[in-house]
């Protein structure tokens, strides 16, 4: 093991730290610039990507060059008193200081000011003085220092920081020092609940891992644990299917597998074994880390329950999640005779407290968590199979109805999300047709374009362009025979018109 202690109550081990170079290249650009920068960092992701680790590495590096660093985390601090969050940056910069008696005045000072405070009768003017006093001295600390030490401060969790506490952080504290040479101020937090810190941070933007940098990580966590795996080439397969580079998700896959690393061996693996995994991967990733804390409405569904259901649309609509939700095969009578505000509510929950679902950019939708779909979708089709076709029937139904009420491009977007459920519906249900059927169903659609030359040439041409783009679809059904059934059609229609 090659565990070090980066502060009294943080441990880190540099060894089981892979890829994220690229953050590691702009962290250092930050810390080691010799001019005035923006110096305050945020960086914001979905649960499980690794942000806390990265804070981590930022303290570990700037120790390795010389500096001094603090790692606090805002969720261990719900109290509204900044004076207890400056005082535990200052007990790791101790920490890691060569002079011990050089913090002795800080200490004795905030001292002064507790004792000076409990002789006046408990009022907010008295709290609020004492926390004056120690915001004083901490600047005066932080200013010493910086004078002889490059400093990083680490601030995690930021989502679940007190929101009149980070406030006062800000303004009263961190803004004095937001273009010092010697001091760069990271933080991290859930995406999606951090926004108005934006505005004066540098938005660090962080990615899922890639194939190769999950690779990475795999081996680096096998080598790490002594563990054995006869096919490591099938294993980085199905973590990937599993995981999409997700860091969090990949290493519970291999703790799942190894009884969280006790087991030194992983044999060939067996496909039975495929059923209780993807279960506890569900109550592992998506319950107790993109829902934990959360609480939900009693009178709701489990909103895992919830989730599970909405999993198979690609395209997450207020229509569709009331009508897969309203469905009480699916849902029993949790949500039958509902109103839209209800559903609204619902919905508001996920997207303002969770990270699973957030709104388009443009329209009308919202897009669920990659991560948290993929865990869902497969549990669903391997542990509750009816309920999955279930869906993916009721789905095809209801784009088949829109598709006759909708025109030019939502005719389009409608037809090609019917071909997808149809194709997924009769592939689950083991029909050889399968292809051939979603195929027949494009042809029928084509062959029944109404209107003018010009106006199928141009309904042709939204057609193709969406399929082109299309990558999910286009790993299921040849859509490249499609797109030359399309061409071929607009190049006709264009001779005729010409």
């Amino acid at each position: 093991m090659t565990v070090i202690k980066l502060f009294p109550d943080v441990d880190f081990d540099p060894v089981l730290f892979v890829n994220r170079e690229k953050e590691i290249d702009e962290f250092l650009k930050v810390y080691g610039a010799e001019t005035n920068r923006k110096n305050c960092l945020l960086y914001a992701s979905i649960p499980g990507q690794g942000k806390t680790r990265l804070l981590e590495k930022f303290c570990y590096l700037t120790q390795e060059k010389g500096g001094l660093a603090a790692f606090v985390d805002l969720e261990s601090h719900p109290e509204r008193k900044v004076s207890l969050i400056l005082k535990e940056v200052v007990d790791h910069l101790k920490f890691l200081h060569n002079d011990k008696g050089f913090f002795d005045d800080f200490y004795r000072n905030i001292d002064a000011c507790g004792a000076k405070k409990s002789l006046q009768k408990p009022n907010r003017p008295a709290v609020a003085e004492a926390e004056k006093c120690v915001i004083r001295e901490f600047k005066k600390t932080l200013t010493s220092l910086m004078k002889t030490y490059r400093i990083t401060l680490c601030f995690d969790s930021l989502e679940q920081a007190n929101p009149d506490i980070f406030r006062l952080l800000k303004e009263k504290v961190l803004e004095d020092y937001f273009f010092e040479v010697n001091l760069t101020i990271v933080f991290a937090g859930q995406k999606g609940m951090v926004e108005d810190a934006r505005r004066f941070m540098r938005d660090m933007p962080l990615a899922l891992f890639g194939r190769e940098d999950e690779r990475k990580q795999i081996e680096s966590l096998v080598d790490y644990y002594k563990v054995s795996i006869s096919d490591i080439e099938e294993i980085t397969r199905l973590i990937w299917d599993l995981a999409k580079g997700h860091p969090y998700t990949v290493k519970s896959i291999l703790g799942i597998l190894t009884d969280d690393f006790n087991e030194k061996f992983v044999d060939k693996f067996d496909k039975r074994r495929y059923s209780p995994i993807i279960r506890e991967l569900k109550e592992r990733v998506v319950e107790k880390r993109f829902l934990r804390g959360v609480d939900f409405d009693p009178r709701h569904p489990d909103p895992i329950e919830i989730l599970s259901i909405l999993s198979p649309l690609r395209r997450v609509e207020f229509g569709t999640i009331r009508l897969l939700l309203s469905n009480p095969n699916l849902t029993g009578d949790a949500f039958c005779e509902k109103s839209i505000r209800f559903y609204d509510e619902v919905v508001d929950k996920f997207v303002s407290d969770t990270n699973t679902l957030k709104h388009w950019v443009l329209g009308g939708g919202f897009t669920m968590d990659p991560v948290v779909r993929n865990i869902l979708y497969i549990d669903l089709k391997i542990n509750d199979l009816e309920r999955f076709l279930h869906i993916h029937e009721a789905l095809v139904m209801e784009y088949d109805k829109r598709i006759k009420s909708t025109a030019k491009m939502d005719q389009v977007k409608n037809l090609i999300e019917k071909i997808y459920h149809l194709f997924v519906w009769r592939r689950e249900s083991e029909d050889a047709y399968a292809e051939e059927i979603a195929r027949r169903e494009f042809y029928r659609f084509i062959e029944s374009l109404k209107g003018s030359k010009v106006d199928k040439y141009e309904q042709l041409g939204r057609l193709r362009k969406e399929l082109e783009k299309d990558r999910e679809l286009g790993e299921l059904v040849n859509t490249g025979e499609l797109v030359q059934r399309i061409k071929d059609d607009m190049r006709r229609i264009g001779n005729e018109i010409n």
